[in-house]
């Protein structure tokens, strides 16, 4: 029989913290609820991180690495012409919004919570959204598009104008909606690059 397979404490902090910060807001999370959720003491959690911060960065971290991984995947096809280029990012947006549990970004939340441009967890959330822009962008540029910047700021715009309205309004359609202004958008880019 194979032995059970343990989560790391590191990660059951993680884990926790993310449920507990998404549902609640990091503000709203102290350290002591995290500390029951996983079944530890201070001194022990003191072992992986210094202080609750710490743990958040952490915890945006992994999941600025998820998503960017979930997008990279979704974007690595190679389509031959047309707005099928960026379709991919669309489908992982709208699987992310059909879920039951979905509270928003957890980037933009934090964001939200961090306001200041200098709080490290704002720059968490900013790295997070350069890194998305440039993946974009990256894919703009294998599509033989010109103006492959100002499409991923367009692009990029539109992905967190859908975000905004799937968690503020509940629209559970918005990843639809969103995919079919980029591809009016990526179909004028097209056009503007054969003229």
């Amino acid at each position: 029989m194979q032995p059970e397979k343990t989560t790391p404490t590191r990660d059951r902090l993680i884990e926790a913290a993310g449920d507990l910060f998404l549902q609640r807001g990091i503000h709203c999370v102290g350290l002591g609820q995290v500390l029951k959720r996983v079944g530890i003491t201070k001194t022990t959690f003191y072992k992986y991180f210094d202080s609750k911060d710490s743990l958040a960065q952490a915890v945006l971290r992994r999941r600025s690495e998820w998503e960017l991984q979930q997008f990279r995947e979704a974007l690595s096809e190679e389509y031959e012409v047309g707005t099928a280029h960026f379709s991919p990012l669309f489908e992982v947006l709208n699987g992310w919004f059909l879920d039951r549990g979905y509270r928003g970004c957890p980037l933009n939340n934090a964001a939200a919570e961090f306001p200041e441009p200098t709080d490290p967890l704002h720059r968490v959330a900013a790295e997070h959204k350069t890194a998305l822009l440039r993946l974009v962008e990256e894919r703009a540029e294998r599509a033989g598009l010109q103006s492959s910047s100002q499409l991923a700021d367009e692009v990029l715009l539109v992905v967190e104008g859908a975000t905004s309205v799937r968690q503020v309004l509940g629209d559970r359609d918005a990843a639809k909606t969103a995919a079919r202004i980029a591809s009016t958008m990526i179909d004028a880019a097209y056009k503007a690059a054969e003229e």
